[in-house]
């Protein structure tokens, strides 16, 4: 419920400083959230992880895409924010050998978002560039997992599903026009009465 109210909060936000602004909190929230997770002996999920990965590349594109003055600001505060949340993981007490690797894994992702946003306050345009490369790449590989993931039987699910779909839209199976998209077939409707090429009936 956390997640998806902050989805909504930020797919609203239009204005981009606001928006990288709204972006850093939620990096830091989920910082938090790991923090807690090690200190009371829970070891975050991968996923946990993914969405901090995700959350610190799309904070430094943000900020990175304002304008020059605020690119170099937004950036400034980025990596003195992201500084502190080092800090603060390092006074995080770890209960076993695997929330430490955690917590080391952790502070080495802020880190290496912290040298790369030292490097895009000099260059904030080829930052953004470079993110989004990243993020593409990132969505692909998460894309290919999903699909590795699934099981015979999902799959098998999934192409039924896709299957009756298209039977009740009338759209014949792997038929696509040239946007790709699925493309359904125009029936022509013959009026009460008419019969192929003839009169239609009650007429003279």
């Amino acid at each position: 419920v956390k997640l998806m109210t902050e989805n909504i909060q930020y797919g609203f936000t239009n204005d981009p400083y606001a928006k990288w602004q709204l972006s850093m909190q939620m990096t830091e929230t989920r910082l938090e959230e790991i923090r807690a997770m090690l200190s009371q002996g829970s070891v975050p999920s991968e996923a946990v992880i993914q969405q901090l990965n995700t959350r610190l590349m799309q904070t430094l594109q943000l900020a990175s895409g304002l304008e020059s003055e605020q690119a170099a600001l937004a950036l400034t505060q980025t990596q003195t924010r992201l500084e502190n949340q080092v800090q603060m993981m390092l006074q995080v007490q770890t209960e076993t050998p695997a929330g430490e690797a955690m917590k080391e894994s952790t502070q080495q992702m802020v880190r290496e978002c912290i040298r790369q946003t030292r490097d895009g306050i000099e260059d904030p345009v080829q930052l953004h560039q470079q993110l989004q490369q990243q993020l593409q790449q990132q969505l692909q590989q998460q894309t290919q997992q999903q699909l590795q993931q699934q099981t015979p039987q999902q799959l098998q699910q999934q192409t039924q599903q896709q299957l009756q779909q298209q039977l009740q839209t009338g759209t014949p199976t792997g038929y696509q026009n040239q946007y790709g998209t699925p493309h359904t077939p125009v029936k022509t409707m013959t009026p009460p009465g008419c019969f192929g090429q003839g009169q239609c009936g009650g007429g003279n």
